[in-house]
């Protein structure tokens, strides 16, 4: 778990999570305020809006180069997809282990 800061209790390594909508909020164990939300992990379900794999889902695409030339790239891809491309090369080289 990331720690967070109480503005009433100071820094909390333990904390509740709740479900806000579509969100996950921490909320303080010791005086029940709001923490902030947490990140959501970068997830391979992004799909491309362009290129050699425009309407693929990151998890779907085995082909290493590209991938590794995409984290690489230094147009403006979002970060999103380049952490989700970084998990993808990871998952390929283990299982070619």
């Amino acid at each position: 778990m990331e720690e967070l800061i109480c503005k009433n209790c100071g820094p909390q390594e333990a904390y509740l999570i709740e479900e806000n909508g579509p969100h996950k909020q921490a909320i303080c164990m010791t005086c029940s305020s709001h923490l902030g939300f947490l990140k959501k992990p970068p997830t391979q379900d992004l799909i491309l809006f362009n290129g050699k794999w425009k309407g693929s889902m990151i998890k779907d695409i085995n082909d290493l180069p590209y991938l590794e030339w995409f984290v690489l790239d230094k147009t403006n891809f979002p970060a999103k997809y380049k952490e989700a491309a970084k998990m993808r090369i990871s998952d390929i080289k283990e299982a070619n282990k």
